[in-house]
């Protein structure tokens, strides 16, 4: 493999676990939000 295409290769799938990892950040947040919000309604608190 030539350098320039094995290093082309690397990025790539760094990118990839970068935009995978925020995804499943985001996701996560926003389903602690959800949770979060949830619990304080049952709760009687204001949001």
């Amino acid at each position: 493999m030539v350098p320039t295409a094995c290093l082309t290769s690397h990025l790539t799938v760094n990118v990839r676990a970068c935009c995978e990892l925020s995804h499943a950040l985001i996701c996560w947040s926003l389903d602690a939000a959800v949770v979060i919000g949830y619990m304080r309604k049952e709760m009687g608190l204001k949001t």
